[in-house]
């Protein structure tokens, strides 16, 4: 195809299309279907590629992380426009909402609005009854403390502390969870209607330090995120702590895998030593950087809540999303392109596709979420907390669902049967693969479940990051001086 204009120049610049679709744009006033991506995720990435598609998630993002602080203070301008953002996201989901130039204006000005709404000042209620024909103290900013007849001077109160460590009590409620879990795990792993491939995973040459060391890992792998995020969002220069908590993390969690599981049980998940390296190396390499797939969703999720929390959070989101789209395709490139094995890939969809690879990183991010609100409430509860709490598992099912389904492979061929991975992953044995609601309600135990391990695991991690009321002597000083300010 050719356009020339009067002195012969083709204006044209992929007339002969070599270049593929370069430069055109196909359309078609009779069938317009085909050319609507239906997800606007995707339309987002075609349209703006990875940069764009990492500022508009950025964008929703903060501003739900917003709305939802104003919804935890009862705002109900901010529960509308939360609510009608994500009512907009859940209609991206299966349809193209950003191809028409009046709805991405009422998106814009959507968030717009939601900038302003968490501008305005927060009303405190006040927790102190004022006697009747007196009137209310404005609250003080500061403690005074007397040191002359007319004369006072501010004292202010202790900079709240990072909680960094366990004391001696919470090592000991530690130790007891991992104790009930491990006669959980001895338990189950004896069950006819568990998985077969969970019923196979315990070391039997160490029957009792078996399912003690996975509980550790198992409380490890889970809960050690929660700890670490917040205690490097509690620092301003911690973030340079975040590459070697990630290799901390990993390293552990294979210590305590490799002498709770048979070696095989490890082979099958990561793939035999190819590459001749001494000792257990290559595995653990391999292994490391599997764990690190669901260290860093947990660390995110853990964030998030946070943040929604109103607690001090500082640049760690932005360092943290660094970190993770940098080592994105390490995971990828390890655990897919240089895989020792086949059972991952072949249970990922689209021939283990980095969409698909998305896809399952994207649901352990959702689980993480709900698990980390769930075990914030150790220390934050509240009606409203709760109830969101509920809310939030309640809608992570369906997400989940269609995240899990769409991130893995609809079919699977092999030793003559032909069967689903989800199929593969719900059911008891190989030789009756459930379906239908059966699978469906197997994926519903299997996804709370999932979820209350995150919460149960994090909420011994989940230590308060600071405690900003006054303590000690000073505390009662403030109390007292506090009394007879008035009479100053």
């Amino acid at each position: 195809i050719a356009l020339l204009d009067q002195g012969g120049v083709d204006r044209l610049e992929n007339g002969d299309f070599q270049s593929g679709a370069d430069r055109w744009h196909f359309s078609s006033p009779f069938n317009h279907l085909p050319w609507h991506i239906k997800n606007v995720w995707l339309e987002v990435l075609f349209n703006q590629g990875w940069v764009g598609l990492l500022l508009f998630s950025a964008l929703i993002a903060s501003t739900t992380i917003r709305l939802s602080r104003r919804l935890l203070h009862t705002d109900v301008t901010a529960t509308a426009l939360l609510t009608s953002l994500l009512g907009l996201l859940v209609v991206g989901a299966f349809d193209s909402i950003l191809d028409a130039p009046r709805l991405v204006l009422m998106v814009t000005l959507a968030m717009a609005t939601s900038v302003i709404v968490c501008q305005r000042p927060t009303r405190h209620r006040s927790t102190t009854a004022t006697p009747p024909g007196e009137v209310a103290a404005p609250v003080p900013q500061a403690t005074y403390v007397a040191t002359a007849p007319s004369r006072l001077r501010p004292v202010h109160v202790q900079a709240p502390i990072a909680a960094t460590g366990f004391k001696g009590k919470s090592w000991r409620a530690s130790a007891l969870h991992v104790l009930v879990l491990a006669v959980l795990v001895a338990v189950l792993t004896r069950l006819p209607i568990v998985p077969y491939n969970v019923r196979e995973l315990l070391n039997p040459y160490h029957p009792v330090a078996a399912p003690v060391l996975l509980a550790i890992a198992v409380f490890w792998v889970f809960g050690f995120p929660a700890w670490s995020v917040r205690w490097l969002a509690a620092g301003r220069s911690r973030f340079v702590a975040l590459p070697p908590a990630i290799v901390l993390y990993g390293l552990v969690g294979w210590v305590s895998l490799r002498y709770a599981v048979l070696p095989e049980s490890i082979h099958d998940v990561v793939g035999s030593p190819v590459l001749g390296w001494p000792w257990d190396t290559e595995i653990m390499a391999r292994l490391t950087t599997l764990l690190s797939t669901i260290g860093t969703p947990l660390m995110a999720g853990a964030l998030l809540v946070t943040a929604l929390n109103a607690e001090r959070v500082g640049s760690t989101p932005v360092w943290l999303a660094l970190f993770v789209a940098l080592l994105f395709p390490v995971q990828y490139a390890v655990i897919v392109t240089w895989a020792g094995t086949d059972n991952l890939t072949e249970l990922m969809a689209s021939n283990a596709s980095i969409g698909a690879f998305a896809l399952l990183f994207l649901y352990v991010l959702v689980v993480a979420t709900v698990g980390s609100m769930v075990a914030a409430l150790r220390h934050r509860g509240g009606r409203t907390r709760i109830a969101i709490a509920a809310a939030s598992l309640a809608l992570s099912l369906p997400l989940g669902y269609l995240l899990l389904r769409s991130g893995t492979e609809p079919v699977v061929i092999k030793q003559g049967q032909v069967f689903s991975a989800m199929q593969f992953l719900f059911s008891t044995d190989r030789t009756q693969y459930a379906s239908g609601v059966n699978l469906l309600a197997r994926f519903a135990v299997f996804h709370v479940l999932f979820v209350g391990m995150v919460a149960w695991t994090q909420s011994v991690f989940w230590l308060p990051m600071a405690d900003k009321r006054p303590t000690g002597k000073k505390a009662d000083d403030g109390r007292a001086n506090h009394q007879e300010k008035p009479a100053s």
